[in-house]
């Protein structure tokens, strides 16, 4: 599953997310911009040059995650072919599960385990062996809680580039409860349309202070 999602989820989206950005960028290489070093300002940039930083950096990661190396394993509960060498005692197993696992273009890992502890539910697989199913599911909801506390204590006191605070993203965190993998092709939709929607200046600039008042005075009532 981890696999086909990477191929098939994670590195299209990366795919368009980069073109857009590099799009982004050379639209944008003529417009100048203030760089700043130590939290204040320095030699002037494009924001062209500025997109095409965050390009490069998610194509680098976008090379690396193909290399990454997904074992699989079909030794059993416990490692040691226990149970297939029961039901079928002349097969050579490891040259079985080795073919198989690489059958799934998965890389084989032929020394593998398991812990057990007394006291605890039996297995299902195996009734005599036990595992510390309290222990694993507090462990799984602990990481994914640390994961996400990780993610709004990074994402939500800072603002892109220091210059603007955008609301939504910090409400849309907050409140999204989606999967890793739930909604490919709605979430490249969601990426790619969220990088091409960011306009520069303010069309509304010459326009008379008057008509803010008169909008802000409607919204409100």
């Amino acid at each position: 599953m981890l696999k086909e999602a990477i191929n098939s989820v994670i590195l299209p989206v990366m795919d368009d997310l980069i073109n857009a950005i590099y799009s982004m960028a050379k639209a944008n290489a003529h417009i100048p911009m203030l760089s700043r070093t130590h939290g204040q300002p320095a030699s002037p940039t494009t924001l062209g040059k500025e997109m095409v930083i965050f390009a490069e950096r998610l194509n680098r990661e976008r090379r690396d995650i193909p290399q990454v190396e997904i074992l699989g394993k079909f030794a059993g509960a416990v490692g040691n072919y226990n149970a297939h060498v029961a039901a079928y005692p002349d097969v050579n197993w490891p040259h079985v599960a080795y073919q198989f696992v690489n059958s799934l273009g998965l890389s084989f890992n032929p020394h593998v385990t398991q812990v057990t502890k007394a006291g605890e539910i039996g297995s299902s697989t195996m009734p005599h062996k036990v595992n510390p199913t309290n222990f694993e599911n507090n462990e799984g909801n602990l990481g994914i809680a640390n994961a996400i506390l990780d993610h709004l204590s990074m994402k939500l006191p800072i603002s892109r580039w220091q210059v603007v605070e955008v609301v939504s993203r910090d409400c849309i965190i907050v409140a999204d409860d989606s999967l890793p993998f739930g909604s490919p092709a709605a979430e490249r939709r969601v990426n790619i349309s969220s990088i091409r929607c960011p306009k520069l200046g303010n069309p509304r600039r010459d326009e008379k202070f008057a008509l803010y008042a008169r909008e802000a005075r409607g919204n409100n009532g």
